[in-house]
């Protein structure tokens, strides 16, 4: 999966996320993605999250401190290739699958969406409201499962 087919992809989400009226159609959207691998994310994820150990992928929402009219900054996201390679094996799928999902379940904790407290899924009401626009999302996209519940 190239830089190209990335930002189609993430385009892609985005607008289903504006159809499906999580995201206003009346602003540009503008997320920040950056791919990295294991030793920087490991980083990341101790640096802000206090977390040791590589992670698939990170989500830093906006706290929309100086809002520009038209235009809305939804956050920043890390995206792990290495680990992204490592579940797409660990799954049976493509690398740029497992990335889809990757992107899917960050832009949807950009939005605000969680499933803190729950590591099997989504069984409090947050991972359960997740888990379902992450679905709705991805059979959009042609995906059967996505990466809650795994």
């Amino acid at each position: 999966m190239n830089l190209k087919s990335i930002r189609r992809k993430a385009e892609k989400i985005l607008n289903l996320l504006q159809e499906s009226n999580d995201l206003s159609r009346d602003e540009e959207i503008e997320v920040s993605i950056l791919l990295t691998d294991n030793e920087h994310i490991a980083f990341l994820n101790e640096e802000y999250r206090q977390s040791k150990g590589a992670t698939d992928v990170l989500s830093f929402p906006n706290d929309a401190s100086f809002p520009t009219p038209g235009h809305f900054f939804l956050g920043d996201l890390a995206i792990s290739l290495e680990k992204a390679k490592e579940q797409a094996l660990e799954n049976g799928l493509k690398r740029s699958d497992e990335i889809t999902i990757l992107l899917v379940h960050s832009f949807l904790h950009l939005l605000g969406y969680t499933h803190e407290g729950e590591k099997s899924g989504g069984d409090n009401e947050d991972g359960v409201k997740m888990r379902s626009k992450e679905q709705e999302i991805l059979q959009k996209l042609g995906f059967t499962h996505g990466l809650m519940g795994r």
